[in-house]
């Protein structure tokens, strides 16, 4: 069933009319007129190929009977084909879709550029009940935008109540012809994503002016995110001074910075202790009252030793997903495994905070009693999905 589904659909419903043909069969013999069973199996046959046969049977019971059939089998097979046959062809204009051509859309969400947090953006979306339809063009082909958002919704202990009209155009977002394809003019929000892992200033900024020249027909809120503050700060400016730029309500936001300032707000205390590095450090260290001690990654063994020997109530813990490491979260799951067989599990004094890039990973952290697990595409994914639906967001 999984590599032929519509193959195997189809043989179950050939399989199940073939019952009810029986079962026909078997109740045409027992009214008379008489049919033996071959017969009779002929007869419902054509009554479920050719209904008009119908007309020229006389015999009540008959009548009811081959009426029967020709209701069924328009129910069970005809009108399950029919549907097989649509959303096959759905399927196929969606995959057209993301290929060349202009599209008729309005009240659209535009995602520009794709990186590892617009599946849980995606997701965000989907929790109002409202259908909303989003568009994303990137360089990105629609299997691996739905493998990916799929993986987020298996991640969920709640799925989401609403749906998303999702169509992925695998294209340019700096060409002004692709943008007007996707009727960006018509769009009720947009958002610029930043790629993963690469300093891209440049692209952004460049992105930025396209927009410029496009009018929003709607003023739709824009999110645009940046590589860091001070290029936040920049993009800013160019608001006030720049044709096209200043009247679009535009948000710039720097994923390190948002993060790096909700882990400070997470890790307040009098005695805090961080292991790993990563672009939120500064941040963190920056937004932080007191100055913390700070390990490497790959002193998790001295960092746990120091905390299982002087930690207390008033310590905070925080474990950074170290960028440094192949494996995403990998240094995390080494630093839990020391602290917890130095320190326990359940009896620790001290508050442990870690940070993950992968969703998928949470379920196991909560078994190495963390009491706070701060997932980055999270954070970010609620941040652009309220810049998007609520009207009174500020940032």
């Amino acid at each position: 069933m999984s590599q032929r589904p519509i193959v195997m659909i189809i043989l179950l419903l050939v399989t199940i009319n073939l019952v009810f043909l029986v079962a026909a069969s078997i109740a045409l013999v027992f009214i008379g007129e008489d049919y033996n069973f071959p017969t009779a199996f002929v007869a419902a046959a054509s009554f479920l190929v050719v209904p008009a046969q119908l007309a020229n049977v006389d015999h009540t019971p008959t009548l009811v009977v081959g009426t029967i059939v020709v209701i069924v089998g328009m129910l069970l097979f005809s009108g399950t084909i029919i549907a097989l046959v649509t959303t096959t062809l759905r399927e196929y204009l969606m995959k057209k879709s993301g290929a060349r051509g202009k599209l008729n859309l309005s009240n659209h969400i535009v995602i520009l550029r794709y990186n590892c947090e617009v599946p849980a953006i995606l997701v965000n979306l989907m929790q109002s009940c409202e259908r909303k339809t989003i568009l994303i063009l990137s360089d990105k082909t629609r299997d691996e935008v739905r493998a990916d958002l799929l993986a987020s919704v298996a991640a969920l202990d709640t799925k989401p109540k609403g749906k998303l009209r999702l169509i992925v155009r695998q294209g340019d977002p700096n060409s002004l012809c692709e943008l007007h394809e996707i009727g960006i003019s018509h769009a009720a929000g947009l958002l610029v994503m930043a790629p993963d892992g690469d300093v891209d200033d440049f692209g952004v900024l460049k992105l930025v002016m396209k927009i410029a020249s496009v009018e929003l027909l709607n003023n739709p809120p824009i999110g645009i995110e940046t590589t860091s503050e001070e290029v936040s700060a920049k993009m800013s400016k160019l608001n006030n001074t720049i044709a096209g730029l200043n009247d679009k309500c535009i948000t710039y936001f720097s994923h390190d910075v948002k993060l790096g300032k909700h882990m400070a707000n997470s890790i307040s205390g009098v005695d805090v202790r961080i292991i790993g590095e990563n672009k939120k450090l500064p941040i963190i260290l920056q937004s932080l009252k007191s100055k913390p001690k700070h390990y490497s990654a790959a002193e998790y063994r001295k960092f746990s030793d120091d905390l299982s020997k002087t930690g207390t109530d008033k310590t905070v813990a925080l474990i950074l997903s170290d960028e440094n490491y192949a494996d995403i979260d990998a240094n995390v799951f080494s630093t839990l495994i020391e602290l917890s067989a130095l320190c326990g599990v359940q009896n620790r004094k001290f508050k442990v905070v870690a940070e993950i890039l992968d969703p998928n990973n949470k379920s196991s952290l909560e078994k190495f009693n963390v009491q706070d697990i701060i997932i980055s595409t999270h954070i970010i994914s609620e941040f652009a999905a309220k810049l998007l639906t609520d009207p009174d967001f500020k940032y």
